[in-house]
């Protein structure tokens, strides 16, 4: 409702402005699980690890499904050393992730196995259980911008799904080259 200049101004102006628009430009849809094959590339990948303790960093989380479908994959795994770092720009996501409050149509990519094990039913839905939720840290994070070394030590592995398509070419690359000098060396970038 206002001329293009001028909310282009107020965007510019005003963090909270710009913080609406990244909720109104940014897909934070998701879902448990989602491509399965990754998440079997990831139970590969872990229980071949050394025994040391891992991150695994979930750049651009939207609302958190993903870094609770790492935390349960790692879970499954045996592997209660390694730790989630879930990092996203949108502060309305990092809210929904941090509640880790989920309806039925968000959790269907969970198996009733899944479902029993790490979710708890509530009034409108359902939980994530606190032994998973601990395992997940919430931060925010400007992968268009910022560095993420001190926000995720080291991480083992990264995966940064549905959020290069928001840049250029010149900046997909700066991401990934920035996400690359955070990662441990032999990393694994998903």
């Amino acid at each position: 409702g206002i001329p293009v200049d001028d909310y282009v101004s107020m965007v510019d102006a005003q963090p909270a402005a710009f913080d609406d628009l990244l909720d109104r430009v940014t897909v934070q849809h998701s879902a448990f699980f989602r491509d399965p094959a990754q998440f079997a590339a990831l139970d590969h990948l872990a229980r071949r690890a050394d025994q040391s303790q891992h991150v695994v960093w979930s750049a651009a989380c939207g609302n958190g499904q993903e870094p609770y479908s790492l935390a349960m994959a790692l879970d499954e795994t045996g592997r209660g050393d390694w730790q989630v770092v879930a990092t996203d720009v949108s502060f309305h996501a990092l809210a929904r992730a941090e509640k880790a409050h989920y309806t039925e149509i968000e959790v269907q990519g969970l198996s009733s196995e899944r479902r029993h094990r790490y979710l708890t039913p509530s009034q409108d839905g359902y939980d994530v259980v606190p032994s998973i939720r601990r395992r997940v840290r919430i931060a925010h994070h400007n992968l268009a911008l910022d560095e993420a070394t001190s926000i995720v030590p080291k991480p083992a592995i990264v995966f940064c799904r549905n959020v290069l398509m928001y840049f250029g070419r010149e900046e997909s690359t700066a991401c990934i080259q920035r996400i690359a000098s955070a990662m441990a060396s032999g990393g694994h970038l998903f």
